[in-house]
């Protein structure tokens, strides 16, 4: 039974080496960037990790109160980014807690740090903790 398997994994790959593509046929699509100028319209746009993840999260108190950072970012596949998952509280990694925070709930960046107004941390720790499955 295995002596079969192999063998056939050996003529499976003999045929797909003998397979040529047709000239008239037209490469895939695989969504590389070729466009100098979209590629520099991207590189303008966020990255999740020099821009989002480890970030600091303060709300809109005066003077601006930490409440937590950006661990993770949940992406949808029909809406894009969804959620942000905020790491809470703790002490060298004890206690913390995790939290999903909707995107749109997020105002504008202040000085590199994003605000979520309104909000404390008493607020999240009070928030139902969220943990990966």
């Amino acid at each position: 039974m295995a002596a079969a398997l192999v063998g056939a994994l050996f003529v499976t790959d003999s045929v797909r080496a003998e397979e040529k593509p047709l000239a008239s046929q037209t490469p895939p699509t695989l969504g590389v960037v070729t466009d100098k100028g979209k590629g520099d319209a991207l590189v303008n746009g966020w990255s999740a990790k020099k821009d989002i993840i480890g970030k600091e999260v303060i709300n809109d108190a005066s003077p601006p109160k930490t409440i937590g950072e950006v661990s993770d970012i949940i992406i949808d596949r029909g809406t894009g980014v969804s959620y942000a998952v905020l790491e809470v509280g703790g002490f060298l990694g004890m206690g913390k807690t995790y939290v999903l925070i909707e995107a749109d709930d997020f105002t504008a960046p202040v000085a590199g740090k994003f605000v979520l107004p309104g909000v404390t941390v008493d607020t999240l720790k009070k928030a139902h903790a969220f943990k990966y499955e």
